[in-house]
């Protein structure tokens, strides 16, 4: 309980949790779990997949043989690396650097900056707020922001759809582009998305429970 700090090389799986912040080195032939409930910073491989969950500020730089999910509460920077699906969310703002071979999606509930580079579909992109973005896939599904969209949207078949609350001054590029809408109403139909409410307690039990296991064996 507390803070945590760690460097793990594994041959098979790594599993790193904190009830506070969690700094932590991992390697692992397999997957690769962590989680700080007061932050987490992470540097992370793994030769099949990567889930990293930040409770607070998140800091994570990634490389996965197969796949990439970050979720955080807090303001986020992650630079991801994957040859299959990579999907990072954030509660706060959202700075992150997206290489998949296969397809991504982005979603931030604050600022977004994302440079993305997709081998086959961008699934979605969205931010409650302003969104620059540089982007390139075979098929980009979507792009949606509350504020202005800037940057560049490249895609080798089709854009589907662009929305925003605002202007769209990202260049868009493909054979198809689809509906693109600037100071489109509609955006704003959609629930501004309250914080989870995460609370430690229950997994402070869980670590009492176990410690009075293991003193009475």
């Amino acid at each position: 309980a507390g803070h945590a700090g760690v460097i793990v090389d594994a041959a098979v799986d790594v599993t790193a949790f904190a009830l506070d912040a969690l700094f932590v080195f991992a390697y692992a032939g397999r997957d690769v779990e962590v989680m700080g409930t007061g932050g987490l910073y992470a540097a992370l491989n793994a030769g099949r997949n990567i889930e990293a969950i930040g409770v607070g500020p998140t800091n994570v730089q990634a490389v996965a043989g197969n796949d990439i999910a970050v979720i955080s509460t807090g303001h986020t920077f992650a630079a991801l690396f994957a040859p299959g699906d990579v999907r990072v969310a954030s509660y706060g703002d959202l700075t992150t650097y997206v290489t998949a071979g296969d397809d991504a999606a982005v979603w931030s509930r604050g600022n977004l900056f994302g440079v993305i580079d997709v081998g086959d579909e961008l699934w979605g992109l969205k931010s409650y707020s302003d969104a620059f973005v540089m982007i390139n896939a075979r098929q980009v599904n979507f792009v949606q922001a509350w504020g202005p969209i800037s940057g560049s949207i490249d895609a080798t078949d089709q854009i589907v759809w662009v929305r925003s609350g605002d202007a769209i001054t990202a260049a868009l590029t493909a054979p198809i582009i689809g509906t693109v809408v600037e100071f489109d109403p509609t955006v704003f139909l959609d629930a501004w998305p309250e914080v989870p409410d995460v609370s430690t307690e229950h997994i402070r039990a869980q670590l009492r429970r176990l410690q009075r296991d293991l003193a009475a064996a």
